[in-house]
């Protein structure tokens, strides 16, 4: 009889947010981020015939570079370097961190590599009722649902587990989490349940294909 440890708990827990469809949101708002700052970023080089310049010029001064009378001099004196991120941004007159590759802020590492941009501007003010602001704070508001969402079934799954000591007590309690059990679990067939799950299915999407 298998023991219901606390990395299988952690697997059913990552499996239930899969199946709920919480990862996929979560890639989808990251590119909504993506798409939205390099928005900010052309709004705030002053548009994109002014960005087309911009990049002309930087190309001109990084040709520049290679020639001998420049060899001891810094190349960070040419700006050409590129950034992360917008520093002093403000949209709707909150000061807001706009990283490239799709984080929600400084804090949130996201497991994605940096994204450069170059150039990228320095001070961004975006009205509220830009169309960038009022795509921020839809973004903002979806991340907060989903990450109540996601914490929602994080806490609602984690109470049920704590209830069972074996795979096979826990599949006799609530026989869909078969389907969040790790591949190297095997147990036998499920009893009738004994106790309800049917809103704990629900909340997370078991059976597959009955969401």
């Amino acid at each position: 009889m298998t023991r219901l440890t606390v990395a299988i708990k952690e697997q059913i827990v990552n499996n239930a947010l899969k199946q709920a469809g919480i990862f996929d949101e979560k890639k989808s708002l990251r590119s909504r981020r993506v798409y939205m700052a390099e928005g900010v970023r052309v709004y705030g080089l002053g548009g994109v015939d002014a960005l087309v310049k911009l990049e002309k010029n930087i190309k001109h001064i990084k040709s520049l570079q290679t020639g001998d009378c420049f060899k001891n001099i810094s190349k960070s004196c040419f700006g050409t370097h590129g950034d992360f991120e917008i520093y002093n941004c403000k949209i709707g007159g909150a000061n807001v961190c706009i990283q490239y590759n799709g984080n929600e802020g400084r804090n949130d590492y996201g497991h994605v590599d940096r994204l450069i941009k170059n150039p990228t501007p320095y001070n961004v003010n975006i009205p509220a009722d830009h169309p960038l602001a009022v795509e921020f704070n839809a973004i903002q508001k979806v991340s907060i649902e989903l990450k109540d969402r996601s914490n929602t079934i994080k806490s609602q799954v984690k109470g049920s587990l704590s209830q069972f000591t074996t795979i096979k007590k826990l599949i006799e309690a609530w026989p869909e989490v078969k389907e969040l059990l790790p591949k190297t679990v095997d147990e036998s067939k499920p009893k009738l349940p004994v106790v309800l799950v049917k809103d704990l299915n629900k909340l997370i999407g078991l059976p597959k294909g009955e969401k």
